[in-house]
C-alpha cells in the first residue's frame, strides 16, 4: 500500500498503537459445514422451500421454513405431539436448538468492534476501453480507525491520478465534534458540531445469527392464534387461524420481540426507516398442516389468506409441490447434496433456483426471466475463502471476485468488481484489510475555523478549492458519476473502442 501518500502518517508522523495483542478471534481451524441432518418430513427425505408473487409468497415462505417443510435438511427431528398447541411448541423449541447448534458448529464468534479497529486499503479503476484508459492510473488510498465505545473515528485519505496528488487529508470525529483538514481545499482545519453522535450503533450486537431468530418470533406470536386439532384416523390436521379477534395481539407480540433484538431492529430500520414497525399489518388467514401420526411425516398443508390460497403436497419422495389458486406452482426437489426450485407461472417456467453444496463449497444458480445470477462460495482449510458472483442481464455482466484470509486479529480481502459488455470491461480492483484491537489516533487541532463563523474570504477560499479539485478530476470519472458513460461515445459504439 502506498502509505507515503496518506496525510496523517506521512505528514504528522502519528504513531500506530495496538491496544490488544490478540482480538480473541477463534478462526485457526476455519469453519466447517458439517452436522447430522434430520427432517420432520422423514429421515430419508431431504426437503426445501420456495415461491414467487412477492408479498403473499413471502408470508408463505415463512410458514414453509419454520414449520419444517423446507430447510435443506437443517431442522432437527421434531417429535409430533397430537395437538396443534404441542406441535407448535415443539417446532419452536427445535428451531431454537437448530440456531444454537448452527452457532456452535460454525465456530462462529463475532468480532468485538467496540474495542477499536482499523480499515485500510486502496481502490484502482481498470478498463480495456481506450475512452476510459485514463482512469487506469486513478488510485484511492484510505486508512481509517473506529472506536464505538470511545465514540471516535479517524480518516486518512488520498486520491492521486497519474502520480499527481488530487486530494489528501484527514477527518477526525470525537463524539459530536467533527474536524476536516484538507490542504488542497482550505489552508486551515474546519470544525463543526453535531447535535447527535454518529456512533449510534451498538457494535457488540453485530451477530448475523440473530437474523435467524426472526422466524422464532413469529412462532411465539402465533401462540395467540386460534388453534384446533382435527383427527382423521392415521393423520391429524393442525389448524391455525388469524382473525379480527387475535391479529392485533399477534402483531404486537411480534413487534415487542423484534424490538428486543437490537441488531435486527437496526438492520431493518436502516432499510425501511424508523417507523417500519408501525407499518406492519396482518391479514386474516388460516394454515392447516396434515401430519401422519405414525410416520410423523407432513403429508400436506393448506394456506388461505391475502386473497389467495396455496396447497402443498408430496408428488414423489423428493418433490414437494406448492400450487396456488390460479394453478401456478413451485416444484421443490430436495436431495442430500442439492436443492432445485422451479417456479411455473401460466404454464411456463418463470424462474429457477438451483443449489449444490458439500462440506466446503456452495453453488447457487438463480434464473429469473432474462436475469441470471451465479454464486460460488468456497471455504478452505487454511482460513481462506473465495466468493465469486456473476449477474448477467442480456449482454451485460457484473462480476465479483473476492478472496479473503483470516489470521488472529486481522482479515484481508482483495478482488475486483467488473462490468462487462461484449468484450468491453470497466471495473475496480481493491485490496483492503481490517485489524482489530487498534486504538484511534488522538488528534488535537489548535488552529481551526468553526464552519458557523466563516469569514467571507474563507468561504470563497473553500469554494475555489472545491472547484479546483473538481476541475482536476479526470473528465472520464465525471462522465461516469453524472451519466454513466462518456457523452462522446454512445453506448452502442463502446465495443468498437475495445482494445
Amino acid at each position: 500500500m502506498k502509505k507515503n501518500k496518506l496525510y496523517g502518517y506521512d505528514v504528522q508522523k502519528i504513531e500506530r498503537v495496538k491496544v490488544n495483542e490478540v482480538a480473541n478471534i477463534k478462526s485457526d481451524e476455519g469453519f466447517e459445514m458439517t452436522g447430522e441432518f434430520y427432517d420432520i418430513l422423514g429421515d430419508e427425505k431431504k426437503k426445501k422451500k420456495g415461491k414467487k408473487k412477492s408479498h403473499v409468497f413471502t408470508i408463505l415462505i415463512i410458514f414453509l421454513v419454520i414449520f419444517g417443510i423446507g430447510g435443506l435438511g437443517f431442522f432437527a427431528y421434531i417429535k409430533v405431539y397430537f395437538t396443534a398447541d404441542r406441535f407448535l411448541d415443539n417446532i419452536a423449541k427445535d428451531y431454537n436448538t437448530y440456531i444454537e447448534n448452527l452457532n456452535i458448529n460454525a465456530n462462529y464468534e463475532p468480532y468485538n468492534l467496540d474495542e477499536g479497529y482499523e480499515l485500510s486499503g486502496e481502490f484502482n479503476f481498470t478498463s480495456n476501453m481506450p475512452i476510459y484508459e485514463n482512469l487506469n492510473t486513478l488510485n484511492f488510498i484510505y486508512d481509517t480507525y473506529f472506536d464505538f465505545s470511545e465514540e471516535k473515528a479517524y480518516y486518512d485519505l488520498a486520491l492521486d491520478h497519474d502520480s499527481e496528488v488530487l486530494l489528501n487529508g484527514e477527518m477526525y470525529i470525537d463524539k459530536t465534534n467533527f474536524y476536516y483538514n484538507f490542504p488542497q481545499i482550505f489552508s486551515r482545519t474546519l470544525y463543526t458540531n453535531s447535535e447527535e453522535t454518529p456512533f449510534t450503533m451498538n457494535t457488540s450486537d453485530i451477530d448475523i445469527i440473530k437474523l435467524l431468530e426472526v422466524p422464532k418470533y413469529f412462532l411465539e406470536a402465533l401462540e395467540y392464534a386460534d388453534k384446533n386439532t382435527i383427527n382423521k384416523g392415521l393423520t391429524n390436521i393442525y389448524r391455525y387461524e388469524i382473525n379480527d379477534s387475535n391479529k392485533e395481539t399477534i402483531i404486537n407480540k411480534f413487534k415487542d420481540l423484534i424490538k428486543d433484538n437490537d441488531f435486527v431492529y437496526l438492520i431493518i430500520s436502516s432499510m425501511y426507516g424508523d417507523d417500519w414497525l408501525d407499518n406492519i399489518t396482518l391479514e386474516n388467514l388460516t394454515l392447516e398442516i396434515e401430519v401422519n401420526v405414525i410416520t410423523q411425516d407432513i403429508v400436506s398443508f393448506t394456506f388461505n389468506g391475502y386473497e389467495d390460497s396455496f396447497h402443498g403436497l408430496w408428488e414423489t419422495d423428493n418433490k414437494f409441490r406448492v400450487t396456488d389458486s390460479a394453478g401456478d406452482y413451485i416444484d421443490i426437489d430436495i436431495y442430500e447434496d442439492r436443492c432445485n426450485i422451479t417456479f411455473i407461472v401460466d404454464g411456463a417456467s418463470y424462474s429457477q433456483i438451483n443449489t449444490t453444496y458439500n462440506e466446503n463449497e456452495i453453488n447457487i444458480s438463480i434464473i429469473i426471466e432474462d436475469i441470471t445470477l451465479e454464486i460460488n462460495l468456497t471455504a478452505n482449510n487454511d482460513n481462506s475463502s473465495n466468493i465469486y458472483a456473476n449477474m448477467t442481464y442480456l449482454d451485460t455482466s457484473i462480476i465479483l471476485n473476492l478472496d479473503t484470509t483470516t489470521q488472529n486479529d486481522k482479515i484481508n480481502a482483495s478482488g475486483s468488481i467488473n462490468i462487462e459488455y461484449a468484450g468491453a470491461t470497466l471495473g475496480i480492483e481493491f485490496d483492503t484489510s481490517a485489524t482489530f484491537g487498534v486504538s484511534v489516533p488522538i488528534k488535537k487541532y489548535d488552529d481551526y475555523v468553526d464552519v458557523e463563523k466563516l469569514a467571507e474570504e474563507e468561504a470563497n477560499e473553500i469554494a475555489d478549492g472545491l472547484n479546483e479539485f473538481l476541475n482536476n478530476l479526470p473528465d472520464e470519472l465525471t462522465y461516469l458519476i453524472l451519466i454513466g458513460v462518456s457523452p462522446e461515445e454512445p453506448s452502442e459504439e463502446i465495443t468498437e473502442q475495445t482494445v
